[in-house]
């Protein structure tokens, strides 16, 4: 079971259901994932931070640390990705309604609409 965020436009119907948790995903794709997801702010950060991780320990001929820094960056993709994804879309007016363990997203919807009535 997977447990996902029911968000909701202030004064419209309009649900947003996002996953919560780990993303293997964001994990494997990093900032990319970011871009896909419009963290521009976020994904600039982590291009950033792997070309000088790149660009500093090719200077210090260090290219196998470089492995360690790109890790690093994955598990911080693959841990925090979609709860930034969550706060990007509350501060564009979205508001968080209730999480919802459910096997899939329709399923997320359909309990809680048959809770919410």
């Amino acid at each position: 079971m997977i447990t996902y965020c029911i968000l909701k436009k202030n004064l419209d119907e309009d649900l947003m259901v996002v996953k919560t948790g780990f993303s293997i995903l964001a994990f494997l794709l990093g900032p990319i994932w970011g871009l896909f997801r419009k963290l521009w702010v976020y994904s600039a950060i982590g291009i950033a931070f792997l070309s000088y991780c790149n660009f500093i320990l090719s200077f210090y001929d260090l290219k196998y640390f470089f492995v360690i820094c790109s890790f690093a960056s994955s598990l911080f993709w693959g841990k925090f990705a979609r709860d930034l994804y969550i706060q990007k879309l509350i501060t564009s007016k979205f508001k968080p309604v209730k999480h919802v363990v459910a096997n899939s997203k329709e399923d997320a919807i359909i309990k809680f609409l048959t809770e919410s009535k």
